[in-house]
């Protein structure tokens, strides 16, 4: 009896702890993407649209070919140009605005600045470097709070392949332009999603 009174006492005195941890562990990217008033208006644009990703990335593609052509010479420097554009030129078609806005808003999720679109100002190189060598870990975590919200559609269709572009600074493997960046693009997916990853290279 003395032994049951014991671990009793212990159990009531771990529980504060237990749901302590529990709290901390809900207050990150799934509850920011669930309050964020931009994030919504990004999400529900996936959402809603009733195309498909390679409809997405031929818009992507599209939008990188009306760039100068200086910004053509290397593979990082043409990403950097379509990203700078993505960001802070208010033509770009719209999947491309909202390719942009994601990943000012996961930039946001990992330094917590906001980013102004539209900004000349912005520090291009910052945002490309924090959002490139965040964790997979971090990767991970706001692709599930997207899928949690948004449903697995939404992530497998635009979430996994943008969230590819980001990590490698490139577009050119989801473009099948580059073999090396198609495999390094499928490591990326495959890591966050294997199942999504199998699905967009057709496995």
């Amino acid at each position: 009896m003395k032994k049951i009174m014991m671990l009793l006492v212990g159990l009531l005195v771990a529980a504060p702890l237990v749901f302590a941890q529990q709290e901390v562990q809900n207050t990150g990217m799934e509850t920011q993407i669930k309050t964020d008033i931009d994030m919504g208006a990004v999400l529900l644009y996936f959402e809603e649209k009733t195309d498909s990703t390679e409809d997405y990335l031929g818009t992507l593609q599209k939008d990188c070919d009306n760039l100068p052509e200086e910004d053509r010479t290397q593979e990082e420097t043409l990403y950097r140009g379509f990203v700078m554009r993505a960001i802070t030129d208010p033509s770009v078609e719209m999947d491309t605005y909202y390719f942009g806005r994601l990943m000012t808003l996961f930039y946001y999720l990992l330094n917590k600045q906001k980013v102004e679109p539209y900004k000349s100002v912005v520090d291009i190189d910052d945002v490309i470097q924090t959002v490139s060598e965040a964790s997979i870990d971090n990767y991970e975590e706001f692709y599930e709070a997207i899928a949690s919200r948004s449903g697995m559609s939404t992530a497998r269709m635009y979430i996994l392949p943008t969230m590819a572009m980001w990590k490698n600074r490139s577009f050119m493997g989801l473009f099948y332009e580059s073999p090396q960046q198609v495999a390094k693009m499928y490591d990326t997916m495959a890591e966050i999603d294997l199942q999504g990853a199998q699905r967009f290279f057709g496995n």
